[in-house]
């Protein structure tokens, strides 16, 4: 048989370690007995294991004659059995055996014990080994009785076919494979010392329909196996599908140190589910594997990882369903380039997984585990299968242990549109965290939370966590549309102890049915971070709390507005700057900063209708919105020229101030916020300062506020507002607000 005339009988693969949902039975109805032979068909009609030349054909005496190692003499009654060869004697002279493509059929569904391995399938021409002829049921090979180690029965030569043979109790392996382009289609193999198959060598060879575990598709009684199918170091190329793996001590599917193996189908025709118990994992891929693909399987109710990647390199795992796994969904240690829902190599073919009710993280990338893409996946509110799924308990993506230069997600089609490569991560206890040492990894165009097209998808307890020496985090990006929608959680971003993340252009919640719950960025123990053009509005605490330990974040850009408590609250924090940012309608004051949190800048500002002080210093006690105007007056207006003029603490020696003048918007303690930057100007030595107003229409009518900025031998900080020129009657006095 040709390997052309293998692949034309096989449909489509799951890999399981779940329960059946009927579509097996679809497939079986829809699935033929091998053709025809072209040369000796052979019935064998004996359930004995034995070599004797008697009445009788049997399974052992069928493979010696169609490998060509048995010729007689036959006795008339064999010879019977024995169609298409040629007899002088007794003897064969030719129609069958070696060189000819033999067909073994059974004449009843018998119970075979093995007193010794098989003779292996070997000859040089096809043999197909046909155990459920007449559609009566299948041959069981008992192999208990072998020497430990042994395989019931071995294929070393190519494009054999093997329908429906099951064999139990080996103490090595059920069936072996060392040759190219065979098909073994609706075997089964269970209670194996063993793998159920184990393919050492050769390629193109395609498991299909295979029950490993268990006996029948109807049973929910294990039979487990070490290891369901397993492919070792000489094996590429080889393809597992439609197969249903269960109850496996070990892996249900083993790839070690092979390359270019499929499972599951090459295109995507659906699902199938089976009854059945946990593998210990279910897919295992490890030791310097390279390029194997994963795509339309089910991965379920694994005792540990769904599926697991170890040590290989270019794995792809496409449009899979890895749900209720008892440790992490897809498990990716000390591996290289391997793609999740996408394929190695070309980020433009995507096709995401469904990822949920795992009993740890969604996805783990750890260790060495370097150049990973997770591309167009919904990670941990996928309710489809079944529909009472629950989420990841820990989190959907998880990167640690210095895992790096790692991409989660890719370009998005716009704000409510996550485009070919972002995933939807909603409903974990966190969305992505990156951790303990994990470092340039980067995280583009995702929905965390609540999807933007879905509101009322699951949300996540925290969005994105960095924590734990993580460091070079990216988080979007400056080129269009490859922006993260954080919004839908808890608190949308939580950094404690990583450093030097560069986020870009995020979108940190959405509007006021998207929002994060608590805080919008919340910051502890982190430095040297840059935040520049991100979107923090619509959450339900601060839009950013920057607390003890943290220094040297620079804010650049971006809006942080509509929070339901302040813009900013800095705690305890030093050496953090905010520049050209606009800080507007928050439910407190625009930037809020306690007594301990000194030697902060600000600068450049767009601050407007806050709740409380634009800005407010010093504000130990929440809510007091207690004034502390620096030093710093407007003595005159010319509306003419625009020039302002006042006067501040005197530039001398060690000792420079700095002014910032603002067009201010109304605030009711007469300070005003400072809605738009006009300019800066350092004084002299007698603290005179003078800046120019450009714009000759808003000159007219503006009202001014200013900041100063004071060095004397180190940086000081900002300050708050100050008194304002002018104070309409409509500006309620602050007691009354």
């Amino acid at each position: 048989m040709t390997i052309t005339a293998l692949f034309s009988r096989v449909t489509f693969s799951v890999v399981l370690c779940g329960a059946l949902l009927g579509s097996a039975a679809a497939h079986s109805a829809s699935s033929k007995a091998p053709e025809a032979p072209r040369s000796g068909t052979f019935v064998v009609n004996s359930a004995a294991d034995s070599n004797v030349l008697d009445n009788n054909l049997t399974l052992r005496e069928a493979l010696a004659v169609a490998n060509g190692s048995l010729t007689g003499s036959f006795s008339a009654a064999e010879q019977a059995q024995l169609g298409g060869c040629i007899f002088s004697g007794g003897m064969i002279i030719g129609g069958c055996g070696a060189g000819f493509d033999d067909t073994i059929n059974f004449a009843s569904a018998y119970t075979i014990t093995l007193l010794a391995p098989l003779p292996a399938i070997s000859d040089s021409a096809p043999m197909t080994l046909n155990s459920c002829y007449n559609a009566h049921p299948c041959v069981i090979l008992e192999a208990g009785g072998l020497v430990a180690g042994s395989a019931a029965l071995s294929i070393t030569s190519d494009s054999n076919a093997v329908w429906g043979l099951q064999v139990q109790n080996s103490p090595g392996d059920g069936f072996r494979i060392l040759g190219d382009a065979n098909l073994l289609e609706y075997t089964k193999a269970y209670s194996s010392a063993g793998s159920g198959i184990h393919i050492l060598s050769g390629g193109n060879n395609v498991i299909d329909s295979a029950t490993i575990g268990f006996k029948s598709s109807a049973s929910e009684t294990c039979h487990p196996n070490q290891t369901g199918i397993r492919l070792t170091s000489g094996a590429t190329g080889n393809r597992i599908q439609y197969s249903r793996i269960a109850c496996s001590t070990g892996a249900g599917i083993l790839v070690n140190a092979s390359g270019g193996n499929i499972i599951g189908p090459s295109t995507s025709l659906g699902y199938g589910y089976v009854y059945g118990w946990p593998n210990n994992v279910g897919i295992l891929i490890n030791n310097g594997s390279f390029r194997n693909e994963i795509t339309s399987t089910t991965v379920a109710y694994s005792l540990g990882n769904g599926i697991e990647i170890t040590g290989a390199n270019g794995t792809v795992i496409v449009n899979n369903t890895v749900v209720g796994n008892g440790r992490n969904g897809i498990a990716i240690y000390n591996a290289s380039s391997t793609s999740v829902g996408g394929r190695y190599l070309d980020r433009n073919t995507v096709d995401g997984n469904r990822i949920g009710g795992n009993g740890r993280n969604g996805i783990v990338i750890s260790g060495t585990a370097n150049s990973t893409d997770v591309l167009g996946n919904t990670i941990g509110n996928y309710t489809g299968y079944p529909a009472s799924t629950p989420n990841n308990a820990n989190a959907g993506i998880l990167v640690t242990d210095g895992a790096y230069q790692n991409t989660i997600g890719n370009l998005r089609g716009g704000v409510y549109a996550l485009g070919r490569g972002g995933n939807v991560i909603g409903g974990n206890s966190v969305g992505v965290q990156i951790s303990n040492g994990a470092n340039n990894n980067t995280l583009l165009g995702n929905d965390i939370g609540r999807s933007a097209t879905s509101p009322g998808a699951p949300l996540n307890i925290i969005g994105v966590q960095l924590d734990n020496g993580a460091y070079n985090t990216t988080l979007g990006a400056v080129a269009p549309n490859y922006f993260n929608v954080i919004a839908g959680n808890g608190s949308g971003i939580v950094v404690s102890g990583a450093n030097r993340i560069n986020a870009l252009s995020n979108i940190i919640g959405l509007s006021t049915t998207l929002v994060n719950t608590s805080t919008g960025i919340s910051l502890r123990n982190t430095t040297t971070n840059t935040w520049t053009g991100n979107q923090i509005t619509f959450n339900g605490g601060d839009g950013v709390r920057v607390m003890t330990g943290t220094t040297n974040n620079s804010f650049i850009g971006g809006s942080v507005s509509s929070n339901g408590a302040n813009g900013f609250n800095l705690i305890t924090a030093t050496l953090n700057t905010i520049t050209a940012t606009t800080i507007a309608g928050n439910a407190g004051s625009g930037i809020r900063a306690n007594t301990g949190a000194t030697l902060n800048f600000w600068s450049h500002l767009a601050v407007r209708d806050n709740g409380g002080l634009g800005i407010d210093k010093m504000a130990d006690t929440i809510g007091t919105n207690t004034p502390n105007p620096p030093t710093g007056t407007i003595n005159s207006v010319n509306r003419a020229t625009g020039v302002i003029t006042g006067t501040s603490t005197g530039t001398a020696f060690f000792i420079v101030t700095s002014v910032q003048l603002y067009r201010a918007a109304p605030d009711p303690s007469g300070y005003g916020e400072g809605a738009q930057y006009v300019g800066s100007d350092t004084t002299d030595s007698a603290g005179v300062w003078s800046i120019t107003d450009p714009d000759p229409v808003a000159r007219q009518y503006s009202c001014y506020t200013l900041l100063v900025d004071a060095v004397a031998v180190i940086p000081l900080g900002t300050s708050e507002f100050g008194n304002g020129t002018c104070r309409p009657a409509s500006w309620l006095p602050l007691t009354f607000r």
